[in-house]
């Protein structure tokens, strides 16, 4: 739970960037409670629609999944895995997931001009 509130500000940015964020039972409920609006997603072992499927259902456009235990973390190898396959952003790291959310909002914002090194010289 501590972790969690690492993420608060970084959601409330992809939320103002019109995401649409989904997360599992014990972070939807988090988040809700902070009054940030997510929508509830099964883990691969709970069955039913859960997020490896949201995934290669080309439904998922940036994953952050941080992990603090060896269980956690053997839990998410096939999200990891399923991400790279279906080329979908991924972070395992709050500072990580920051910078990416910063950087799409600036590049929502701004126009990126892209040179080559000989024009700069």
């Amino acid at each position: 739970m501590i972790i969690k509130k690492f993420i608060l500000t970084t959601v409330k940015k992809l939320i103002s960037l019109n995401f649409i964020i989904v997360a599992t039972k014990g972070t939807a409920k988090f988040l809700n409670n902070h009054n940030l609006k997510v929508e509830t997603i099964n883990k691969v072992k709970e069955g039913g629609s859960h997020i490896v499927k949201a995934i290669s259902d080309n439904q998922i456009d940036l994953v952050i999944n941080t992990t603090k235990t060896q269980g956690s973390i053997r839990d998410s190898y096939s999200i990891r895995r399923t991400s790279l396959t279906f080329n979908v952003p991924y972070y395992t790291t709050i500072a990580g997931a920051k910078v990416a959310v910063d950087t799409i909002a600036h590049l929502k914002n701004n126009n990126l001009k892209v040179k080559s090194l000989q024009d700069l010289i």
